[in-house]
């Protein structure tokens, strides 16, 4: 029997290096989070690619699909932190990929946390979505990793300008205009740092002027409204406090660790959304609010 070609280690015809190639959007089982102590079965969505020198063809794709398998097995029926499995996961690409000097692994996956509203207590289960970014390099037969993980999550927050104006023309009422906004939020950082994913979520959730709740009674509703008028807050200000808290509750976070954050407030009273995006060094954050 001959032996099966490898087109793939073929010298290429053109030599342009290909910075990324592999898969995109693999869904497989990781087991179970533990999310403010419940665990939860995530099935995440998972992109890996690696990078191709000049002088090969193409990758073995192969290789991508069974470095996921391999590192999703360790975990089979384990509670896992999917930042450590992205880190495992870009490893391996390196070790199975000689040729390779860097990868690449994003992973992304829905995730539901249980949530009480403020009067009645009542369970409601909310969706975010959570994020994993690993890049990983080898540099002198060491593995450098940079990592960054996120959330995505809806909240309220309710105009200070509208109140103060409605206020002052309409004989101190209280009202104003309230929307929802989608925040997204990363913190890049080392190696050797961990972020718990549901204090980064309670610390979005609590930076609008209310979090949402899928299930509210009437007396929930009008706590929650109140609640909002008393915490009236732009988009500029939730993505400050976002910032503000993060660099509060992490203070070991080396200067050189950044920190993502994008809010998108789809307006009630106008036909446009509003939208602000910060990105900006830990050191960096840390030093102006020292002023």
């Amino acid at each position: 029997m001959s032996e099966i070609p490898s087109i793939q280690d073929e010298e290429a015809e053109i030599p342009i290096p290909i910075k990324m190639v592999g898969f995109k959007n693999i869904k497989m089982p990781a087991g179970r989070i533990l999310l403010n102590g419940l665990e939860i079965i995530i099935v995440p969505r998972f992109d890996v690619y690696v990078d191709l020198p000049i002088d090969r063809r193409a990758i073995h794709t192969s290789r991508l699909y069974h470095a996921i398998m391999e590192i999703i097995q360790d975990y089979s029926g384990k509670v896992v932190r999917l930042e450590e499995i992205g880190r495992r996961i870009a490893e391996k690409l390196l070790k199975d990929n000689p040729y390779s000097s860097k990868a690449y692994v994003n992973i992304d996956s829905d995730v539901y946390y249980r949530a009480e509203p403020p009067i009645t207590k009542s369970i409601s289960y909310e969706p975010f979505n959570f994020y994993v970014r690993v890049r990983a390099a080898n540099n002198l037969e060491k593995i450098d990793i940079r990592q960054a993980i996120g959330v995505e999550t809806y909240g309220l927050t309710a105009c200070p300008c509208a109140k103060e104006v409605v206020r002052t023309l309409y004989n101190g009422v209280t009202a104003t205009h309230m929307q929802r906004a989608k925040a997204k939020v990363f913190i890049q950082f080392s190696n050797n740092i961990e972020i718990d994913i549901v204090e980064l979520l309670n610390i979005v959730n609590s930076s609008f002027s209310s979090p949402l709740y899928s299930y509210l009674k009437r007396v929930d509703e009008a706590k929650v409204v109140v609640d909002s008028l008393k915490s009236t807050r732009f988009v500029e200000d939730t993505l400050r406090e976002i910032v503000k808290k993060i660099i509060e509750r992490w203070s070991h976070l080396p200067d050189n660790s950044r920190i993502y954050a994008y809010l998108e407030s789809i307006e009630s009273i106008h036909p446009q959304n509003i939208a602000a995006y910060i990105d900006i060094s830990v050191g960096r954050a840390r030093l102006l609010l020292k002023k």
